[in-house]
């Protein structure tokens, strides 16, 4: 399988390309499944949009899709004739893609031509703290700041001092929480307290991330792929030094 990089925003760090009988069944999958894809176009995480998968023609080599209109987003798609961006959450990998998003008939699809990549399994697309690279990772609950041991997509990992350990407990749930990943800021509703982590001679918390919105969860991705690529580089070009 081929491993590419690119320059958009989704491929800053190592995908596999997708195609030819791996493709046609993960499409089919994500057919049979009404799998959720979140679509944007480039540079624009914030203003996402909703399609289902609806029919895979082989074919014809199109990915039907059904549009989500919500009361924010308008009746029709006004991503048509756009080169959009989108991610799937497969059971155990982002898949990522872009091309073109037509409408003909009244019918939007996606051409199986188009460039579809899939990501790390999804448990392993995690950030290990760098502090010999200097990148600001942090995480906030209520009004401390606390420093990331590690983070992923759906929890990280925080160290926090021993006068704080009373603050928090196994299984309980915190709001207000703010993730700082270099100058990006994310915001995560509410999160579960799972477990201390054995790490020697600190205090280590792992909490679980709830009801993340998918904008947010799809900009926090994008924003793991890039971190990890970024740090790739910079280690390697300290090597060379």
């Amino acid at each position: 399988m081929e491993a590419k990089k690119l320059k958009d925003p989704t491929t800053k760090y190592y995908f596999n390309k997708i195609t030819g009988d791996e493709l046609i069944e993960l499409l089919t999958i994500a057919v049979q499944n009404s799998v959720e894809i979140v679509a944007w176009l480039k540079g624009q995480e914030n203003d996402i949009q909703l399609y289902y998968p609806t029919k895979l023609d082989k074919n014809e080599g199109k990915l039907f899709l059904e549009y989500r209109p919500t009361l924010l987003r308008p009746m029709k798609s006004n991503f048509i004739n756009h080169q959009i961006f989108l991610k799937m959450n497969m059971e155990k990998y982002y898949i990522f893609a872009h091309g073109k998003l037509h409408f003909e008939s009244d019918s939007y699809f996606l051409d199986t031509s188009s460039v579809f990549y899939k990501s790390q399994q999804r448990e392993n697309l995690r950030v290990q703290s760098a502090p010999d690279l200097d990148f600001k990772m942090q995480i906030k609950i209520g009004e401390d700041i606390y420093k990331i041991n590690d983070i992923s997509a759906s929890g990280a990992s925080f160290f926090i001092p021993q006068e704080k350990a009373a603050e928090f407990e196994i299984g309980k749930n915190y709001s207000h929480i703010f993730i700082t990943l270099e100058n990006d800021t994310f915001k995560i509703p509410k999160g579960e307290v799972v477990k201390e982590l054995e790490i020697p001679n600190q205090k280590c918390l792992a909490i679980k991330f709830l009801n993340v919105n998918i904008s947010e969860e799809t900009k926090l991705v994008v924003k793991l792929t890039s971190l990890l690529r970024k740090i790739e580089l910079l280690r390697a070009k300290k090597k060379k030094t």
